[in-house]
C-alpha cells in the first residue's frame, strides 16, 4: 500500500506534487496544532518573515471537504497545465506561477486578503479551461456544463459557502491567470508579437527544457490585416517608341 502510494506521488510531475506535498504537510501541521494558518499567511506588515508571500498560497482554509476539494483541484488543473500547456517547458510554468502570485498579492493588497491558496486553485483552473472550453466537466453532485464556465462557477461556490470576502481573494487569480493569458497570447498575436511575459535566463538554466514542448490551445482566433500588403504589379511602357535621331 505505501509502496503504492509512493509510486503515484511520484509519478505525477514536479511541480504539482511540491505543491500537493507542501499542503499535505501543511494541513497535517496545523491539526498536531504544529503552526497555525496564520503564522503562513501574508500581511503586509510581516517584519521580514520572508516565507509568508509563498506559504500564503500552500495554507488551505476552511473546512476538511474544502481542503479535500482544493487538493483534488490543485491535483486536476495543476497537472493539466503543467503536463500539456506548459509541457516540457518546467522554467515557463514557474514563471507563469510567479507572475500569477505577484499580481494575487498586488491585488489582495487592496482587498485585504492573506490566505490566498483558492486564488491559486482559480487560477489554474481558468488556465486549464481556456485550452479546454467545450470540454464538459462536472461539478459537485453530478452538474455538467462547460469547462469555460468553471472557474465562474467555482467562485459562485465560494460566495455562497464562505461569503464575499475570500469570494473576492479567490477572484484575483482569476483576474491574474486572465492577464498572463493576455500579456503571453492575446495580445501579441493580435499585433504579431512575441509574449511579453519574459522567462528570466536564470530560471531557464536553472530547469531546462525537457521532452516534448507543449502548446495552448485557446479558443482565441485572431485576424489582423496583413501589415505588408503585396505591391502593386508595375506597368510597362505602353506607348509608342521612337528611335533617336528620327
Amino acid at each position: 500500500m505505501a509502496n503504492d502510494i509512493a509510486e503515484f506521488f511520484f509519478q505525477q510531475p514536479p511541480f504539482t506534487r511540491t505543491l500537493l506535498l507542501c499542503m499535505l504537510l501543511v494541513i497535517a501541521a496545523e491539526k498536531l496544532r504544529l503552526i497555525s494558518l496564520l503564522d503562513l499567511a501574508f500581511f503586509y506588515e510581516f517584519n521580514l518573515e520572508i516565507w509568508r508571500p509563498f506559504t500564503t498560497f500552500i495554507a488551505l482554509s476552511g473546512s476538511t471537504m474544502n481542503r479535500l476539494a482544493d487538493l483534488y483541484m490543485i491535483y486536476t488543473y495543476s497537472k493539466g497545465a503543467e503536463t500539456e500547456k506548459f509541457a516540457g517547458r518546467p522554467a515557463r510554468y514557474a514563471t507563469y506561477l510567479l507572475f500569477v502570485a505577484s499580481i494575487v498579492l498586488f491585488l489582495n493588497y487592496f482587498l485585504g486578503g492573506f490566505l490566498l491558496a483558492s486564488a491559486l486553485v482559480v487560477a489554474l483552473q481558468y488556465t486549464w479551461a481556456q485550452d479546454h472550453l467545450n470540454t464538459p466537466v462536472s461539478f459537485l453532485f453530478g452538474i455538467k456544463f462547460k469547462a469555460a464556465y468553471l472557474p465562474l462557477v467555482s467562485l459562485a461556490m465560494k460566495l455562497l459557502v464562505e461569503g464575499q470576502e475570500p469570494a473576492e481573494w479567490a477572484a484575483t487569480g482569476l483576474i491574474a491567470a486572465h492577464l498572463y493569458l493576455f500579456l503571453d497570447e492575446i495580445y501579441p498575436k493580435a499585433i504579431g508579437s512575441s509574449s511579453f511575459v519574459v522567462t528570466p535566463k536564470w530560471l531557464e538554466s536553472l530547469l531546462p527544457p525537457t521532452g516534448a514542448v507543449g502548446r495552448s490551445t485557446s479558443g482565441y482566433v485572431y485576424s489582423r490585416p496583413d501589415r505588408n500588403p503585396p505591391a502593386p504589379p508595375k506597368r510597362g511602357f505602353t506607348g509608342r517608341g521612337h528611335r533617336l535621331g528620327d
